[in-house]
């Protein structure tokens, strides 16, 4: 029940943050091209704006998304190793740079299997 409450309230969290990203980077945006005005269409078109802003606003709030849950792995990494090192040190050096090079091992994989599932190179389920 505990665990529910707190995914909800996470979710709902980085909602808010992705969305308050979103209106902040539109405002911003509709904001310059308005302080640039008739200058604007002459060094672009409308759907180069178009795409331009729509574009920033997916990478801006898709990066405050990832944060918050990258933050509190970091988090859980350092209270783990630090529990771990009131029981052996031994087996908390092995999880402070295993966990790592797991990651880094495990990456450039996780990429290629997302490339070769966009690109249709294969069906990957």
């Amino acid at each position: 029940m505990l665990n529910a409450a707190v995914a909800i309230a996470r979710h709902r969290t980085l909602t808010k943050v992705r969305m308050d990203a979103a209106f902040r980077t539109v405002d911003a945006v509709v904001e310059h091209s308005t302080r640039l005005g008739s200058t604007l269409s002459r060094k672009v078109t409308a759907g180069e704006m178009t795409t331009i802003g729509i574009g920033d606003v997916w990478v801006i709030s898709q990066s405050l998304t990832l944060t918050g849950p990258g933050a509190g792995t970091v988090v859980a990494h350092v209270v783990v190793a630090g529990m771990l090192l009131s029981i052996s040190p031994l087996l908390a050096l092995v999880v402070l740079l295993g966990a790592p090079v797991v990651a880094a091992a495990v990456g450039p994989l996780l990429s290629r299997l997302r490339s070769a599932r966009t690109t249709g190179s294969g069906r990957v389920t």
